[in-house]
């Protein structure tokens, strides 16, 4: 739909002749009355206009047809993108299918607009200074090689709205493997999923921001995103710009559900219900935990619920401080970090069908199972605590390609063995959990 300030910006640039012409005369005065026509339209304000793409449309030619002020609406189902889509100045809203009434966060299936990368870019790219404003889109495969920072979503001097989105399976060959908000950018990130986005070099899994910009994330979930060959970084590892966190659930494992409960039980889930499950953040050699600021921060209203999550620094880190004393200030209590390596190998026990078992694994794998790990306990022989029960990690139970944690002799026995060859599961060797798997030519039945 083309506004009438559009249509008579256009009949005044190439058919003025044609609108003085529909004038009774061609007199001065009617030909200034046309001029005045134009004039006036020219001066009007813009409609805000709403350009439909159909599933498998062209995004690119949307955009360039966009005015400021303009929405994109995009269709349920999936869009594959050959380069980026740049907003190219203009402040324009990109939008997908709209939720069903009461659906405020992602789940799994919502959103329905799935955005495709198809090489090694960013789906998303903004760089001159705009302010453009995502939701309700599926981001996804975004791959940041050549331009580095922010498999997702890159912005550079410009300013991003993300509202209802989710971010997964996306990389970035430098900084943050979802979203990365650079040289004095800003970032809004409210109610949105981050899952299993990675950076490769220890800063921000999935969202990063530099000293000259400001992040923000509220009500969000950001579960199981990686950098360099960690397990995973906290999502928000090292956003060294100035950042808040509020009303999110930043977590590394059990995530399959999406919501906040109500954690402290006032009957309504809210900005206080915010937990930061430090568990398992970080790996050599990775640096920070969870959540890492070298300039002002905020982080409000939150609950730790495991500290033990770094090699260096800690779970919510500060400049200055030191793992073993930094202090973590969370909705005004202090929690000290405590830094076990998630992949360091000990005694793990933990209750399974009714009873209390001992495994030796991984510190991660042992939350897993929610277990108690003893660091630096080789056998369960020597504790004294805990009923014994070898617990390995197995691979290939039934044939099924794949790790998981399962009792020894359910790996090696009937429990697990292929109908179709007869093999039972293959526990690993030592020094491979789940969460640490070995290459391919060693075992391929746990790729």
């Amino acid at each position: 739909m083309l506004c009438v300030k559009d249509f008579t910006r256009i009949l005044c640039k190439h058919n003025f002749s044609l609108l003085s012409a529909g004038l009774k005369d061609e007199s001065m005065n009617h030909k200034s009355a046309a001029t005045i026509l134009c004039s006036l339209a020219m001066g009007l304000p813009a409609m805000a206009d709403t350009i439909h793409v159909p599933a498998g449309g062209d995004i690119h030619d949307a955009i360039q047809a966009a005015s400021p002020g303009d929405t994109i609406q995009l269709s349920s189902g999936h869009y594959y993108i050959s380069y980026p889509l740049n907003t190219v100045g203009k402040e324009i809203t990109l939008q997908g299918a709209v939720p069903s009434p009461g659906v405020t966060r992602p789940n799994d299936s919502w959103p329905s607009t799935t955005i495709h990368a198809t090489g090694p870019w960013p789906v998303l790219h903004m760089t001159f200074g705009e302010t453009a404003t995502f939701q309700y889109l599926h981001i996804t495969n975004g791959r940041s090689f050549d331009l580095g920072s922010g498999g997702g979503l890159e912005i550079v001097d410009s300013n991003a709205v993300v509202n209802a989105c989710k971010f997964d399976f996306n990389i970035a060959s430098e900084r943050g493997g979802a979203i990365a908000a650079l040289n004095g950018s800003t970032a809004v990130i409210t109610n949105s999923y981050f899952s299993k986005n990675k950076s490769m070099i220890n800063e921000g899994g999935a969202v990063f921001a530099d000293k000259s910009s400001v992040a923000s994330v509220e009500d969000s979930v950001v579960c199981g995103n990686l950098y360099n060959p960690a397990l995973c970084s906290a999502g928000t590892s090292q956003l060294s710009g100035t950042v808040s966190v509020s009303g999110s659930e930043v977590s590394c494992f059990g995530c399959s559900n999406f919501a906040i409960g109500d954690l402290n039980k006032d009957g309504h889930i809210d900005g206080a219900d915010l937990t930061v499950v430090l568990s398992a953040w970080g790996s050599s050699p990775a640096s920070f935990g969870a959540c890492c600021h070298t300039t002002d921060s905020g982080i409000e209203i939150c609950t730790l619920t495991y500290a033990d999550t770094c090699t260096v620094y800690g779970g919510i880190f500060y400049e200055g401080s030191s793992c073993e004393d930094a202090a973590v200030m969370c909705g005004g209590q202090l929690a000290s970090a405590n830094c076990a390596l998630p992949n360091r190998y000990g005694a793990c026990c933990f209750q399974r069908d009714g009873s209390t078992n001992c495994g030796t694994m991984t510190c991660a794998d042992c939350l897993l199972l929610n277990g108690t790990f003893y660091p630096g306990v080789t056998e369960c022989s020597l504790l004294t605590s805990c009923v014994t029960g070898p617990v390995v990690s197995c691979c290939g139970c039934k044939g099924v390609i794949g790790c998981q944690l399962l009792p020894q002799a359910q790996c090696t026995g009937a429990a697990c063995t292929n109908p179709a060859t007869g093999a039972p599961g293959v526990p690993l060797s030592a020094g491979y959990a789940c969460n640490n798997l070995p290459p391919a030519s060693v075992n391929p039945l746990c790729q």
